[in-house]
């Protein structure tokens, strides 16, 4: 898989753990559903948090990918 597909994977996959964690917080006063499991907000901020973190770095391959690219079509004219 190309760097770039990769990239663009672990963006999807960050903003729905992002998206995932901001409902269930958002949901927090809900009653559970029987055999869910209550909304734990010690475990959903911190998963918001790595998913953040996730996004930006692989935004961040996504950058340095396109900006190399650009160095190289500047080299070879």
């Amino acid at each position: 898989m190309r760097i770039d597909g990769t990239a663009a994977a672990g963006l999807w996959a960050n903003q729905a753990l992002f998206t995932q964690a901001a409902h269930r917080i958002a949901n927090v006063n809900t009653p559970p559903e029987p055999g869910e499991d209550p909304v734990e907000l010690a475990e959903e901020v911190p998963a918001m948090i790595v998913a953040e973190h996730g996004y930006t770095a692989s935004a961040r391959v996504l950058r340095v990918q396109d900006e190399t690219s650009r160095s190289l079509i500047d080299v070879l004219g």
